[in-house]
Protein backbone atom coordinates (compact mmCIF):
# COMPACT_ATOMS: atom_id res chain seq x y z
CA UNK A 1 0.00 0.00 0.00
CA UNK A 2 3.42 2.04 0.33
CA UNK A 3 2.82 4.84 -2.60
CA UNK A 4 6.26 5.78 -5.10
CA UNK A 5 7.12 7.93 -2.03
CA UNK A 6 9.09 6.29 0.90
CA UNK A 7 6.66 6.47 4.43
CA UNK A 8 3.54 7.58 1.98
CA UNK A 9 0.59 4.99 1.69
CA UNK A 10 -2.50 5.08 0.00
CA UNK A 11 -5.55 3.32 0.09
CA UNK A 12 -9.82 3.42 -0.39
CA UNK A 13 -11.21 5.61 -3.02
CA UNK A 14 -7.69 7.39 -3.72
CA UNK A 15 -6.37 4.04 -4.60
CA UNK A 16 -9.66 2.16 -6.71
CA UNK A 17 -12.10 5.34 -7.20
CA UNK A 18 -15.02 5.54 -6.20
CA UNK A 19 -16.23 2.70 -5.08
CA UNK A 20 -17.70 -0.14 -2.72
CA UNK A 21 -17.00 0.75 1.23
CA UNK A 22 -16.23 -2.45 1.52
CA UNK A 23 -13.27 -2.73 -0.40
CA UNK A 24 -12.16 1.01 1.46
CA UNK A 25 -12.47 -0.94 4.39
CA UNK A 26 -10.54 -3.83 3.72
CA UNK A 27 -8.40 -1.38 1.56
CA UNK A 28 -8.06 0.96 5.15
CA UNK A 29 -7.26 -2.84 7.02
CA UNK A 30 -4.45 -3.78 4.21
CA UNK A 31 -2.85 -0.47 4.60
CA UNK A 32 -2.60 -0.35 8.42
CA UNK A 33 -0.83 -3.66 8.86
CA UNK A 34 1.36 -2.13 5.49
CA UNK A 35 2.30 0.74 7.84
CA UNK A 36 2.47 -1.49 10.90
CA UNK A 37 5.30 -3.63 8.75
CA UNK A 38 7.26 -0.53 7.82
CA UNK A 39 7.31 1.13 10.81
CA UNK A 40 8.62 -2.20 12.51
CA UNK A 41 10.95 -2.12 9.90
CA UNK A 42 12.35 1.11 10.35
CA UNK A 43 12.61 0.89 13.81
CA UNK A 44 15.05 -2.37 13.68
CA UNK A 45 16.92 -0.16 11.43
CA UNK A 46 17.30 2.40 13.85
CA UNK A 47 18.18 0.13 16.76
CA UNK A 48 20.85 -1.37 14.50
CA UNK A 49 22.63 2.02 13.85
CA UNK A 50 22.59 3.04 17.21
Amino acid sequence: METNLQGVFAAGDIVRGASLVVWAIKDGRDAAMSISKYLKINDEKKKKVA
